[in-house]
């Protein structure tokens, strides 16, 4: 009977302390899906972001005046350093923070393919509406996704900066 006992114990050190492990890691509470951005297990949208339960997290919205109309973002900085972006403008564009002050990225309809296309660096980068998609700039990658909804004058979009 001690030698059953002493499996069971060691089984569950093991599952304890893989557990503890992967906390350990820092798994990440932010990830993006194809519906846009979550954390802690609920999808989040620029009206729920100031009631984010993270201590680390600062939210801060911005509205930028631009000829075509207003841009309005919400940008979650944790830790000091962006992390969640929403944004809604009446053009298409991506907004993106960075040191020197922000890449605003335009983008054009590819009504035959139904996707966004994006000229960044001289070459025409596609991005797929409803899906993560990967955009690096500089030493940063951002995971993007397009609201299905977004049109030419009504652009929305959620950047997860990985």
């Amino acid at each position: 009977m001690p030698i059953f006992n002493k499996h069971y114990s060691l089984l569950f050190s093991a599952l304890l302390m893989s557990g503890c492990h992967q906390l350990g890691e820092g798994q990440s509470l932010w990830r993006i899906a194809s519906e846009g951005i979550i954390f802690d297990g609920q999808l989040q949208t620029h009206l729920s972001a100031p009631s984010i339960q993270c201590e680390q997290c600062e939210v801060k919205r911005q509205t930028d005046m631009r000829p075509s109309g207003p841009a309005d973002y919400t940008l979650v900085s944790e830790n000091h350093k962006l992390k969640a972006i929403w944004g809604k403008s009446s053009n298409a564009a991506l907004y993106i923070p960075n040191n020197a002050g922000r890449t605003l990225i335009n983008l054009a309809p590819d009504t035959e393919t139904g996707v966004w296309i994006m000229d960044l660096d001289s070459t025409p980068k596609p991005l797929k509406v409803g899906k993560v998609n990967y955009v690096t700039l500089g030493a940063d990658t951002y995971q993007v996704v397009i609201s299905p909804n977004s049109q030419r004058t009504n652009f929305e979009y959620a950047v997860l900066v990985k």
